[in-house]
């Protein structure tokens, strides 16, 4: 691969890859139903009906048979039972339930007692699990109140609908005989490992209800013949679900993210560094475990990396992290992961295990430089900045690449980049020197302040640059609006060092006798550049050093009516 880093080669590359890191942001469950293959849902029966429930009806159109028949009025649709049920399949508000033990002599039979000697069951099936390697039923059941102590609740598997009284060939999971606390307990039902029945008990041989062409799923009640009574209980709820042991890993999405693994780039240049993060789901079964497979990664169709990976556990999100990548062209690139591209994991859908992610990568963009100078020069008449609802904006500003576009905007304070533009200050054009902008600043309540603030950006770039002069509005006594400084404040000559010549700006907040002078390090005065009455606001001065001055340090005094500011600044010839 031409355009690719060697940063990619080596061993980081193989060691990331064969831990397969299972991130913290990307793991969780997945529902069995989101995958083609795993897990498939026979039968999801919540038992809700259209139809008035009372006294007793079958679930319409589906394969469930009672016995003894329903004229003796033992099983049914029952409503007004207060189900929770499995929340994820059938919600905490259906208001139906099946096999109500007891007579309707009220309209609450949960109420109502049993005979002796009651031998009752139900069963759903036909299921063909000739092609099943596991099988699953999941229900809830409600007991009113507790079993009488010789009573049975049996649930399990036959190869036929009809139990009979006495039956030999009944696979029972488990059972309740004993007295058991009442309300809703979630029970699984494993239809690979029952217990074969004989009579009232179990032989303890094991038996499957896999691999037969019609299995029947039953819950079987049993009363003895004494005089205690137990009242009603409910199944509810019930979900089959059938895996013939095929397992599917469904390809995700790639993402891009800067080295911190958290953000996204907003661009990606050449030569920066980037991590591809990329998850796949892998479905719920049976199957305890995925077996061992390989994981591809491609940068422009150019495998990179091909490591296996093993412990993977279904239903689980699974995430992966690329090493940096780093791209030394610009132009399109292709990213690509393959699961599984040996074909190693026997799946359901062999056709959903690729992802790719085109990026655009773009050409190194050397970014702008922008720099405010002090305000502007003197303006005449009365040494101030802004006079007469006016001001003047310079700044320098330099882009190699000669893409850079400027807005000015004024702001309330000095954060956040938020405020109107200045008056003509939209998308100005960079120069590679100096430019201004005249603002006109009518309108502004006294005493309010504002923030000027540039807005820099090219292709890659994006800079906001406030200026270091707040401003405060103020009305004059001849009802002009000018700015004043917010402070007293003398600013760093521009440029520093110099030669021959350097501005110096600063604003003071107090009308009266205001001089800015040169003095060398010996305390001479070598230049007055500023002395007269000055009314509040920000001013420049320009110093030139002429020809008669030796390179070296010299300081700038500012002696105002709030007090005196010094600074320094270089001659370098």
């Amino acid at each position: 691969m031409k355009n690719f880093s060697n940063t990619l080669r080596g061993s980081t590359i193989l060691a990331l890859l064969a831990t397969l890191i299972l991130s913290w942001p990307f793991l969780g469950e997945r529902p069995h139903t989101s995958a083609n293959a795993c897990w498939t849902n026979y039968l999801i029966e919540c038992f809700d009906s259209v139809a008035t429930a009372w006294p007793w009806q079958r679930p319409t159109g589906r394969a469930w048979r009672v016995n003894p028949p329903i004229q003796q009025l033992t099983w049914g649709i029952q409503d007004r039972v207060y189900s929770v049920g499995l929340e994820s399949y059938c919600g905490d508000d259906d208001d139906q339930a099946c096999w109500c033990l007891g007579g309707p002599r009220t309209e609450d039979p949960d109420f109502d007692l049993y005979p002796a000697n009651l031998n009752t069951y139900v069963t759903y099936g036909p299921l063909n699990t000739t092609t099943s390697q596991y099988g699953r039923v999941r229900f809830v059941l409600y007991l009113e109140n507790a079993l009488d102590i010789g009573d049975s609740i049996f649930w399990g598997a036959d190869s036929v609908f009809s139990l009979g009284t006495s039956p030999t060939h009944v696979w029972v999971d488990s059972s309740i005989k004993m007295e058991t606390s009442n309300g809703w307990v979630i029970i699984d039902m494993d239809l690979a490992d029952l217990n074969r029945m004989n009579g009232a008990g179990f032989d303890g041989d094991s038996v499957s209800a896999l691999g037969r062409p019609a299995v029947y799923v039953f819950w079987w009640f049993k009363a003895n013949n004494n005089t205690q009574r137990g009242v009603g209980s409910f199944i509810d709820d019930v979900i089959i679900a059938l895996d013939d042991g095929s397992l599917d890993c469904r390809g995700g999405s790639i993402q891009t993210r800067n080295l911190d693994s958290v953000s996204m780039p907003e661009n990606i240049v050449v030569g920066d560094s980037i991590l591809a993060m990329y998850t796949w789901n892998v479905c719920d079964g049976g199957a305890p475990m995925y077996p061992p497979f390989h994981v591809q990664f491609l940068v422009d169709d150019e495998v990179v990396s091909d490591s296996v990976v093993s412990d993977i556990l279904p239903g689980v999100s699974q995430s992966w992290w690329s090493p940096p990548l780093v791209f030394e062209t610009e132009g399109t690139h292709v990213l690509t992961v393959n699961v599984d591209p040996l074909n190693e994991v026997a799946e359901g859908n062999e056709n959903n295990n690729v992802a790719n992610l085109n990026i655009s990568v773009l050409a190194f963009n050397d970014p702008p430089v922008f720099t405010w100078l002090s305000p502007g020069p003197l303006a005449p008449g009365g040494d101030t900045l802004f006079a007469y609802g006016e001001g003047l904006l310079r700044w320098e500003c330099y882009d190699p690449d000669d893409d850079a576009s400027i807005s000015i905007y004024y702001d309330t304070d000095n954060q956040g980049c938020t405020g109107p533009f200045v008056p003509g200050g939209n998308t100005l054009v960079e120069h590679d020197g100096v430019d201004s902008l005249l603002w006109t600043v009518t309108s502004f309540v006294p005493g309010s302040i504002r923030w000027p603030y540039a807005i820099v950006q090219d292709g890659q770039n994006f800079l906001c640059q406030y200026a270091d002069f707040p401003m405060q509005a103020m009305s004059t006594g001849t009802g002009e609006d000018v700015f004043v400084p917010v402070t007293f404040h003398l600013n760093q000559n521009f440029p520093n060092p110099f030669n021959p010549s350097t501005d110096i700006q600063f604003g003071i907040t107090k009308p009266g006798a205001t001089t800015l002078r040169v003095f060398d390090l010996l305390g001479r005065e070598i230049r007055t550049l500023i002395d007269n009455d000055l009314t509040p606001g920000i001013y420049h001065a320009h110093f030139d050093a002429g020809a008669d001055l030796a390179s070296g340090v010299y300081l700038y005094r500012l002696d105002a009516p709030e007090g005196t500011l010094q600074g320094k600044m270089i001659l370098m010839k």
